[in-house]
C-alpha cells in the first residue's frame, strides 16, 4: 500500500494545480490525476485485505476518479464510478471510516444524475443521503474519519483534529441539502426552497466559518439572493436580516480594500436599494399582506425535519442567524409596511444613501448596464417618496429630480446599442411630465395668471416630444409604425397613443389651435381603437383604454363640428 499512498500524494497535488490550469487545456491536471488513480486502482485489486483496508481503498480511489470527471469532458463516465462504491456496501455507513465516503458519493452521484435530467433518481441519492447523516448521528458515537484517510501516507499525513473531522461530516450533509435545494425552486416548492437554503447558510456559518475552504463573499452573495426571494414574499424582516449578515460578514472579516471587496459592497448596496423600493410598494399597495401562507411555512418545517435536526430554524421557527445581530440596520431601515411621509422620508434617504455607495463602484463607462439600472431605481425611489406627500409643489420638485437623471443619463446614452433602455428612459420621461402637468392644474386657482398656463402648455409640449420619440424608435424607414408589435412593446405603443390623445386634450388654447389639437387627440385614439379591432387578441391588454378611446372617437367629432361653427363648448 505505500506505493498506492505515494501515488495518491502526487494526485492530491494534481487536484491543487487544475484552478491553474491553461484555458486551452482546462482539464489537463484533472486528466493526468485519474490516470494515475487508474493506475493506483489496478495494485490495489491485486492485493489482498492482508494488505491493508482493500475494499475501502478501491472504493476511495473509484470515488475520486468519479469526483476528478464529473466537471470535465467525460462527466458521463464518471456515474459508474460512483455506483461501484454503493454496489460494494450494504450497511458499512454505520461504520466511521466509511460514512463520509457514502455520503459523498450520494451528493456527487445526485449532482451529476440532476445535471442530466435525470431529476427524480438525483432526489432519491440525496435523500438517501440526509438518512444516512441522520441514522449514523444518532445510532454512532465514533467520529467520522477523513473520506481518504486510509491513502494518506506518512509523508502526506491527515492534520485534522476531532472538530476538524467532525465539521467535515458537518459539511458532506450541508451540501446535501444545498443540492436538494435545487429541486424546490418552482412556485410551488416557494417555502422549501427558502428553507432549505437558509439552513445551507446556518451550517456554512457553524461549521465552516473558520474553515479555509469558506467563501465569505460567495456566503454574502448567497444571502442577497435569498434575501430576494423574501422580499417578493413581503417577508421584509428576513429580508433586511439577510442582507444585514451579508453587509456584517464583510464588515466584521474583511479589511483589505481590493476591487472585488468594492464590487461586492456596491452589490449589497443594490440589494438594499431594490428592498426599499419594494417596501414601498408593499405599502402603498391596497392589498398589502405577506404572500406565503403559514400552513406552507409549518409543512416546509415539517419537510426540513424529515432531512436534518438540531438546527436554529427548526428550534426558533425563525430565519435568524444567531452570530449575527442587525439591530444596526433596525434603526436605520423599517420592515414594516410604511404610513406617513416621515416614516417614507426615513426609507427613501436610507435607499439614497446605497445609490451613492454603489455609484462608488458603478459608472456609466466602466459597467453601462448596471449604471443605468441604478438610475432607474433612484427615480423609482423618487416616485415611492412623492406617493406619501401631500405638498403638491414639493410633488413637482421631486418629479423635476426625476427628469433631471433620466433626461442627463438618456443623452448618455447610443440608440443603436441601448435602444431598449433608450425607449424605456423616453417613456418614463413622458409620464414623469405628464404626473407634472396633473400637479400643476391641481395648484391652479382662478387668479393664476398667463405665465402659469403657458408653464402648464411648455411641460405638456415636453411629454409630447419624449411619448413622440418613443413612438419614432419603432416606425420604419418611411416612417410608418409596425402592423403588429413585439409582445414586450404592445401595451406601451398603444397606450402610448392614448396619453398623446389625453395631452393633446388637455392643452391651454383657443381657436384654431384648439381645434388642431382636438383632431389630434382623436387621431390618436382612433389609432388605438383601428388597431386593437385589426388585431383582437391584444384587446385585452389595453381594454380600459380601449373602451375610453371608443367613447372619444363618438364624442370628439362633434365638439370639433362646434370648435369650427365658433360655438362655446
Amino acid at each position: 500500500m505505500e506505493g498506492v499512498k505515494a501515488s495518491y500524494s502526487q494526485v492530491l497535488s494534481l487536484l491543487e494545480q487544475h484552478a491553474d490550469d491553461p484555458d486551452e487545456n482546462p482539464y489537463s491536471s484533472l486528466y493526468e490525476a485519474v490516470n494515475i488513480l487508474k493506475d493506483m486502482l489496478h495494485v490495489v485489486e491485486t492485493l489482498t485485505e492482508s494488505d491493508g483496508c482493500t475494499l475501502l481503498a478501491k472504493c476511495v480511489i473509484n470515488y475520486q476518479i468519479g469526483y476528478s470527471l464529473l466537471d470535465t469532458d467525460l462527466k458521463s463516465d464518471c456515474r459508474q464510478y460512483f455506483l461501484f462504491c454503493l454496489n460494494e456496501v450494504d450497511d458499512l455507513y454505520l461504520s466511521a471510516d466509511w460514512v463520509v465516503l457514502l455520503v459523498s458519493c450520494l451528493n456527487s452521484l445526485g449532482l451529476h444524475e440532476f445535471n442530466s435530467g435525470v431529476t427524480a433518481e438525483a432526489e432519491k441519492y440525496l435523500h438517501h443521503a440526509c438518512d444516512i447523516y441522520k441514522k449514523y448521528l444518532l445510532q454512532v458515537p465514533d467520529i467520522p474519519q477523513a473520506l481518504d484517510a486510509c491513502l494518506r501516507s506518512s509523508s502526506n499525513p491527515l492534520t485534522a483534529n476531532d472538530e476538524t473531522l467532525i465539521k467535515n461530516f458537518e459539511n458532506c450533509h450541508t451540501k446535501s441539502l444545498f443540492y436538494l435545494a435545487q429541486f424546490h425552486q418552482d412556485a410551488d416548492h416557494f417555502v422549501s426552497n427558502v428553507l432549505l437554503i437558509f439552513v445551507t447558510l446556518e451550517r456554512q456559518l457553524r461549521f465552516e466559518m473558520d474553515m479555509p475552504s469558506f467563501n465569505r463573499l460567495e456566503w454574502g452573495r448567497n444571502c442577497t439572493l435569498l434575501s430576494d426571494h423574501l422580499i417578493n414574499g413581503n417577508r421584509f424582516s428576513e429580508a433586511r436580516h439577510l442582507l444585514a449578515a451579508a453587509d456584517q460578514i464583510i464588515l466584521k472579516y474583511h479589511t483589505e480594500d481590493t476591487d472585488r471587496m468594492k464590487q461586492y459592497s456596491a452589490d449589497i448596496s443594490r440589494h438594499w436599494i431594490k428592498y426599499c423600493n419594494a417596501l414601498f410598494s408593499y405599502s402603498i399597495s391596497a392589498e398589502s399582506e405577506e404572500t406565503v401562507n403559514p400552513k406552507l411555512i409549518d409543512d416546509g418545517l415539517t419537510f426540513i425535519s424529515k432531512l436534518t435536526f438540531g438546527d436554529n430554524l427548526l428550534r426558533e421557527k425563525r430565519l435568524r442567524f444567531p452570530s449575527f445581530d442587525d439591530k444596526f440596520f433596525e434603526g436605520k431601515i423599517m420592515s414594516k409596511k410604511i404610513d406617513d411621509f416621515p416614516e417614507a422620508r426615513s426609507v427613501f434617504l436610507f435607499g439614497q444613501s446605497n445609490i451613492n455607495r454603489s455609484k462608488d463602484y458603478y459608472d456609466l463607462y466602466s459597467h453601462a448596464s448596471d449604471y443605468i439600472d441604478i438610475i432607474q431605481d433612484y427615480s423609482k425611489l423618487f416616485y415611492n417618496l412623492a406617493f406619501f406627500e401631500e405638498d403638491l409643489h414639493r410633488r413637482c420638485q421631486m418629479c423635476k429630480r426625476r427628469i433631471d437623471m433620466l433626461e442627463s443619463l438618456l443623452s448618455e446614452l447610443n440608440p443603436q446599442h441601448y435602444l431598449h433602455v433608450c425607449r424605456q428612459l423616453q417613456f418614463e420621461i413622458a409620464q414623469v411630465f405628464s404626473d407634472m402637468v396633473d400637479f400643476k392644474q391641481q395648484l391652479l386657482t382662478k387668479n393664476d395668471g398667463n405665465r402659469k398656463f403657458l408653464k402648464i402648455n411648455q411641460l405638456i409640449s415636453q411629454a409630447i416630444v419624449m411619448y413622440e420619440q418613443f413612438l419614432t424608435s419603432m416606425r420604419d424607414k418611411d416612417g410608418n409604425l409596425p402592423s403588429t408589435y413585439a409582445e414586450n412593446y404592445c401595451r406601451p405603443a398603444l397606450i402610448t397613443h392614448f396619453y398623446l390623445g389625453r395631452l393633446y386634450g388637455k392643452k391651454l388654447c383657443s381657436g384654431k389651435e384648439r381645434i388642431s389639437n382636438t383632431e389630434k387627440s382623436l387621431k390618436f385614439y382612433s389609432y388605438l381603437v383601428d388597431f386593437c379591432d385589426k388585431n383582437p387578441e391584444v384587446r385585452a391588454c389595453v381594454l380600459e383604454e380601449y373602451e375610453l378611446c371608443a367613447e372619444m372617437m363618438t364624442l370628439l367629432p362633434g365638439k370639433i363640428k362646434a370648435l369650427q361653427s365658433g360655438a362655446s363648448l
